[in-house]
């Protein structure tokens, strides 16, 4: 069985998408939508497939069978019920909402239509992060003792303007991959700055230190100020440490010096994360009944940290999760 699949947005991630889609073996792109017209004609001839009137139009097609919402974070709530509820599988980009109770009702949906909907926590499906997972789970590191996520990529301000800041934009990604790593944090201290003259009054960096079950120390950091170009680049890195070893995974091992999606340089393994997520939710979900390697349950203790992340960034206090 082939999948046809719909993009609802066609922004510059959906040029990524695309290309997972034609990656997968099991997959094909039927048509897409977005509210900009010229965008939606432009992207439609690039990947090869139609482009929608509407997105009623879109979710009547009895070709598609699952649907990416690729739209602002602002709308998936509203995109990722419809097509729900137009008895399509659904994967939304991160993050997944705007609040708890976006995400809640989106997962109530899900669970009410039968249908899988599945968060776009692309980082995790890499297969450098699972092999880490596997050996963390193995026990190979000893008994895990700290463990870093890091992301220093320079975004020139017309870019960083169009998002909401590095804690919602990107921490995002470091704590669905936390989650899936090591699991929920108990409690964290945040700290947050704008380092740009011209003021877009918004955080462009910030840090977390997490405290797991039984004293495992976290640290997160992103950052949109700066790109790292020294010998031992922390574009963006996972470490893992423990008392027999350890794991490391960087986006440095390859890179591509031509401008990428929204980056400076093109990072293979970044792009590559997609394709892998796009083929686990394809062929394993879909196909197979497997289970996405993250939830939507995830997606929304990733958000309530982000909320104690922001308590303690204002508060200036320690909070307990």
């Amino acid at each position: 069985m082939t999948v046809g699949i719909a993009f609802i947005g066609a922004g510059a991630i959906s040029e990524l998408h695309s290309k997972a889609v034609a990656a997968c073996r099991d997959a094909r792109l039927v048509s897409l939508y977005d509210a900009n017209p010229e965008r939606a004609a432009a992207a439609s001839q690039a990947y090869g497939c139609r482009a929608a009137e509407s997105i009623d139009a879109l979710l009547d097609d009895p070709n598609v069978q699952a649907v990416s919402v690729l739209s602002p974070v602002e709308l998936h709530h509203e995109h990722a019920l419809k097509a729900l509820r137009a008895g399509k599988h659904v994967l939304v980009e991160k993050p997944v909402g705007m609040s708890r109770a976006e995400i809640i009702d989106i997962r109530d949906v899900a669970q009410a239509s039968g249908k899988l909907c599945v968060p776009g926590h692309n980082y995790i499906y890499e297969p450098g992060v699972i092999r880490i997972k596997r050996l963390i789970d193995a026990g190979e590191f000893g008994q895990v003792v700290s463990a870093w996520v890091l992301y220093t990529v320079f975004h020139p301000r017309p870019i960083a303007a169009k998002y909401p800041g590095v804690l919602r934009q990107i921490i995002t990604h470091h704590l669905y991959s936390l989650l899936y790593l090591l699991g929920k944090p108990i409690r964290l201290s945040a700290m947050a700055a704008e380092t740009r003259v011209e003021k877009l009054d918004r955080e462009d960096q910030v840090t977390l230190i997490l405290e797991m079950p039984g004293g495992v120390l976290v640290n997160l950091f992103a950052s949109f100020a700066a790109d790292d170009q020294t010998s031992d680049p922390w574009t963006v890195m996972f470490k893992v440490l423990g008392t027999k070893g350890g794991g490391s995974y960087s986006w440095r091992d390859s890179v591509i010096t031509e401008a990428g999606v929204g980056l400076s340089w093109r990072y293979p393994a970044y792009e590559s994360s997609i394709v892998h997520e796009v083929d686990h939710f394809v062929r394993r979900c879909i196909l197979d009944g497997e289970p996405p390697l993250s939830t939507l349950d995830d997606a929304l203790t990733a958000h309530s940290i982000i909320e104690a992340a922001e308590e303690s960034i204002k508060s200036g206090r320690t909070i307990t999760i």
